[in-house]
Parts: C-alpha cells; structure tokens; sequence
C-alpha cells in the first residue's frame, strides 16, 4: 500500500522585533527595531527654517496609510508602503550602541521623517514606565493609541521624558515616529524602574516643576509639573485662579 504524505505550508509573516516583557531589563536601552524611511518632511512654501511647529508638515502626515495607517499598521520585515508613487520597505535592523542614530541608516538624512516598531509580548496585562529620547520630535503609539509626543528641537539624551505603556497580555506594538529637521538624528528608549526614576526626576525637579497656563474665561487655569515626564508617574496637581472686578 502506497503511503500519501500531505505538506501544507502556511504563511510565516515576521513581525516587527520581538521583545518579551519578562526579559525586558530596566535600565538597559533597547536597540532592536524594524525601521522604515526616509519620508519627506517638507516645510510649506516661504518656510525656510524647522522650528518643529505645525510647519513641519510630516509631523502630521500619516505616511503609513496604504497599510492601515499608524494607528492600524501591522509592520513586517520587507512590508510596503507606498507613499507619493514611491515604494519604501520595513527592514530589521539591530544598533551596536544605545541610540539609534538614524542619520547614519537613510538617506537622505535632513528634512526628513522615519518610523520604528517593535513588539513587546506581555504575559498579564500590566504598565510599564519607559525613558525617552529624541532628536528631534517624536510620537509613540500603543496598539494604535498615541500615548506620548514632543515637537521640539533637541539632542537624543537619555530619559529626557518618561511614558508609561499599559500593556495587554498577549502582542504588544509599540510605534516610534520621528521627525527631522537638520543635523542629529535619532532616539533612544529604555525600560526603566519607577522608583528609580522618581529619583531622578527628583535630583532636577527645579527643571521638572514647571507650569504652563490658560485664560479659560474669567479663570487662568495651570497644571503643575512636566507632562512629558512627571505625567506618567503621577496625576499632575492643577492650579485654578479666578479673575473677578
């Protein structure tokens, strides 16, 4: 008797750089992303200069939007996309130094805008408090929700900002937008300890206690603390004044 052996072969789709929540070490940056670029971050006519405001117009251009859009977008390793009659790839890469200094993968490098992505799998649902940096502005997205962003010129240092991710168990997608206007370029992104970090916010918390108001009517109304960092360790106190004649 004739024996019959079937194959079947399934699709094998590689994700983005996987990270399982359990392994991540605090304090240790990671340097395993998929990354994507360089898009055009273009100025409107008469702008001459990036300040890192709404002139920037590829901080809110939504480059990935033939394939879901970055707040749907399922990044693989060679996935596609199609921006502007041009084709551009997601490819693996792994840094040899903390940062990952995108000036040196794409060109070109200047006026410009790059994606990174990873996966982190999480084995209960859970925060985690993460440091941030990067040269220049950046957002961050969780499973599609934006969950931090800075517009502003400035170098990639470690733990400029603090955000903290709430994780589901199962498959977590981090996104990293960032934009570039001239010069460095890049970012870096640690797990980190909360308490520990506390206790650096609290060595520069001169720099941290900052306030920024609003006139709401007859009220000026002014949040107490640094959103990019303090936020996501604690609700920030609010201050409210009312005017009266």
């Amino acid at each position: 008797m004739r024996k019959l052996f079937l194959l079947f072969f399934f699709p094998m789709f590689i994700l983005a750089q996987n990270y399982d929540s359990k392994n991540l070490i605090n304090g240790q940056p990671m340097r395993e992303f998929l990354l994507i670029g360089a898009f055009p971050n273009e100025l409107p006519e008469g702008v001459t200069n990036y300040y890192h405001t709404a002139d920037c117009q590829g901080w809110n251009e939504d480059f990935l939007i033939s394939k879901g859009g970055e707040m749907k977008i399922i990044p693989q390793d060679d996935q596609k996309i199609d921006y502007q009659n041009k084709t551009y790839s997601w490819f693996k890469y792994q840094s040899d130094q903390d940062k990952i200094n995108l000036k040196n993968i794409f060109k070109p490098n200047d006026g410009v805008v790059a994606y990174a992505a990873c996966w982190i799998e999480s084995d209960k649902k859970q925060d985690k408090v993460f440091g941030f940096g990067s040269n220049d502005g950046a957002k961050v997205w969780l499973n599609g929700e934006l969950i931090h962003q800075i517009h502003m010129p400035r170098p990639a240092e470690l733990d400029d900002d603090y955000f903290r991710a709430s994780f589901k168990k199962g498959k977590n997608l981090l996104l990293i937008k960032i934009d570039q206007g001239f010069g460095g370029w890049g970012f870096i992104l640690r797990p980190v300890n909360e308490q520990e970090a506390w206790k650096e916010i609290k060595k520069r918390i001169d720099r941290e206690l900052m306030f920024d108001f609003k006139r709401e009517g007859n009220y000026l109304i002014s949040v107490v603390g640094d959103p990019l960092s303090l936020a996501a360790f604690k609700s920030l106190p609010s201050i409210k004044i009312e005017f009266s004649g």
